[in-house]
């Protein structure tokens, strides 16, 4: 298996190939995809998620089996399950077309219940079934033990890859988003070039995870009497109108149509 370069050119061509973001890893192969999701997972990450597990259901991929492990997930908030039981729900019947089988791994505790009803929220009429070991949801799809393994080697490879995520989000709520990658690399004790590269090989780079930090920082305040202007300059922004531009960018809307909304909620 290769790992794709992108999203756009997995997106493009799937077959043979893997996806990593953030917390969640995506495999194709031409008689069975699996979906590694672990951490917790960010509502901002869900919408290129939901693409990237979209590919299974491509005419120019074959009817297979889906192998979805959650085993490692340590929580799954409410937005993120919204979010993902909406996409099911829309995705049903593209889905009894080219899925012969899903099966879910899931583990202990809240979010392994939380995980263990998505799919059964949605009412979902695939051949499904929940398990709490990789094995037995393996001889269930058809698929081998061998196979499974190697997932799920891949899958700790990743999990270790992403500790640089975990750190540099804990450094921007420390220090601020305004850092930059120079402050920032300066205190991991890495060059900024170094730890670009080290994002990229997670799935993600700096101004990726700067923007996350910003937009999560923003909604937050806007629900706020916090002036425009003020979370602007908290951010990092020259200026109002550049904030609200990059808001609008990610959102769709403007700050103060944003704050609008959620006063009518």
């Amino acid at each position: 298996m290769l790992e794709a370069e992108s999203h756009e050119t997995y997106l493009a061509a799937p077959l043979g190939k893997y996806f990593v973001g953030p917390c969640y890893l995506h495999i194709t192969q031409e008689n069975a995809c699996a979906t590694f999701v672990w951490g917790t997972p960010a509502v901002e990450a869900v919408p290129l998620f939901t693409k990237i597990v979209n590919v299974e259901l491509t005419a120019d991929l074959p009817p297979h089996v889906a192998f979805v492990d959650f085993s490692r997930l340590v929580a799954l908030t409410g937005p993120v399950f919204e979010e993902g039981t909406r996409y099911l729900a829309g995705a049903q019947d593209p889905s009894r077309e080219r899925i012969l089988k899903r099966a879910m791994v899931f583990g202990k505790g809240l979010s392994g219940t939380l995980a263990a009803g998505i799919y059964p929220s949605v009412g979902n009429d695939l051949p499904y079934q929940g398990f709490t070991d990789s094995r037995a949801a393996a001889a269930w799809l058809g698929i081998t033990d061998e196979l499974v393994a190697r997932w799920t080697t891949l899958r700790d490879e990743v999990m270790q890859r992403s500790d640089i995520l975990r750190e540099i989000r804990a450094k921007f709520q420390a220090q601020g988003a305004p850092a930059s990658a120079e402050v920032i690399a300066r205190s991991f004790g890495m060059s900024a070039r170094t730890m670009q590269r080290k994002l990229k090989e997670a799935g993600s780079s700096f101004q990726v995870e700067l923007d996350r930090y910003r937009l999560a920082f923003a909604m937050d305040h806007l629900c706020t009497a916090t002036k425009v202007a003020t979370i602007a300059r908290d951010l990092g922004f020259k200026t109002s109108n550049h904030f609200s531009a990059w808001f609008k960018k990610q959102t769709g809307e403007s700050p103060a149509q944003h704050r609008a909304n959620k006063k009518t909620l």
